[in-house]
This record gives structure tokens, C-alpha cells and sequence, in this order.
């Protein structure tokens, strides 16, 4: 298990089994391919990958799962001019999730499928990344209606202590 720190400051652990700290975010295409095999739920969790939500700034960050290096964050915003989601239709989209809704469906049914998953838990968001990878916008599912905007974060400077 592990500790975490948000550039915001505030600690974040994944030591309790589901942690409010993790989201599961996947691409559409991945869950489309995952469905098309009938894979597992269980099966699908991202090898690359972590994605840490902070519960006090909202950020994202992910992290690489092999080493636990810092690979980028996210800051949360809301834009005063939103963006339509037909605008930026041609952009991959995103399916978001909470770690415990994903160990819920595990523990209801132990071999559900990525399929029966979407069926019973769809994407409580609707989101798009950019191209370029540097922000991301969130819509509503149902009404369309955007809700905020994540901004890639300019790289922190870490420094090693002296």
C-alpha cells in the first residue's frame, strides 16, 4: 500500500481496500476491445498506471504503477466560457470511476465481465481528452451539460533532499 502527497499538500493513501484516493480511468477504446473478449473486470485494471484523486483540491495525478514515479497531474477547473461537447466530438473519450465502485462489482459478482460492468455502472461522467493530452473536459452523460475542465500541471521541480 501507499502514501501519496498532492502538490496541494494534503496526503493521500491507498491503504484501505477500496480508497477513496484512487479513480479507475480508461479510454472508451480500451473498454470496447476489453468487451469484445469478454474480459474480466478484474482483468482489466491498468498495469501502467495509477490514477491518485485528491479529495481536497480534486486533482488528478497519475502515477506509474512499476516504479511509482510521477507522471503528471491534473488540476480541476471550471472555465467561464464552456465548451460543447459537439465541439470536440472527434477527441477520445474518457469513462471514469471511483476504486470502490469497481471492488463492489468484484465482490458482487466475482467474474464480471468489463461488459456486464458498463451495463450495471455506467460512466458517471462524460469526458474527452485533447489530443495533445493537456486538458480534459467532463460533461453530464444524461443532459450534456458541461461540469468542469481538468488542466494538465506544469511539471513540478522536485527536488532531492540535501
Amino acid at each position: 500500500m501507499s502514501r501519496l502527497g498532492c502538490l496541494c499538500g494534503n496526503g493521500m493513501s491507498n491503504s484501505t481496500v477500496p480508497s477513496d484516493s484512487i479513480a479507475e480511468i480508461y479510454s472508451r477504446d480500451d473498454f470496447e476491445k476489453a468487451m469484445a473478449v469478454k474480459m474480466e473486470l478484474i482483468d482489466l485494471w491498468d498495469e501502467n498506471q495509477e490514477y491518485w484523486y485528491c479529495q481536497k483540491c480534486k486533482r488528478i495525478t497519475v502515477i506509474e504503477r512499476k516504479t511509482g514515479l510521477y507522471v503528471s497531474s491534473y488540476s480541476r477547473k471550471v472555465l467561464d466560457a464552456p465548451i460543447q461537447p459537439e465541439a470536440i466530438q472527434n477527441w477520445q473519450e474518457l469513462l471514469f470511476w471511483r476504486d470502490k465502485e469497481f471492488y463492489d462489482a468484484i465482490e458482487e459478482k466475482e467474474h464480471i465481465t468489463v461488459g456486464d460492468f458498463l451495463k450495471l455502472h455506467p460512466s458517471r461522467y462524460l469526458a474527452r481528452v485533447s489530443p495533445d493530452k493537456t486538458t480534459v473536459h467532463v460533461f453530464n452523460p444524461e443532459t450534456q451539460a458541461y461540469l468542469f475542465s481538468y488542466v494538465l500541471d506544469p511539471k513540478p521541480d522536485f527536488k532531492e533532499d540535501e
